[in-house]
């Protein structure tokens, strides 16, 4: 019986970046806004997971994306 190998935590954090960023387009096409910038913040978490950036044990997210700069990209419309 062949043993699979389970997917790394990077590969889990892409998929789960992907998927969010499906659901964050269907947010957008229903003009819920509100939940379209928290699933921004989800996907930015994500992909920092994905890319191997590991949020330490005291919660301190090492990185330049602060959710108050994420905010202004968001009201500014400035999110890809």
């Amino acid at each position: 019986m062949a043993q699979v190998n389970a997917p790394t935590p990077g590969a889990t954090a892409s998929y789960i970046e992907h998927m969010l960023e499906e659901l964050r387009v269907l947010s957008s096409k229903i003009n819920a806004p509100f939940l379209s910038y928290l699933l921004e913040m989800a996907i930015m978490e994500a992909h920092e997971l994905a890319e191997g950036r590991v949020i330490p044990a005291d919660g301190e997210m090492h990185t330049s994306v602060t959710p108050e700069k994420l905010a202004r990209k968001y009201l500014a419309d400035e999110l890809d």
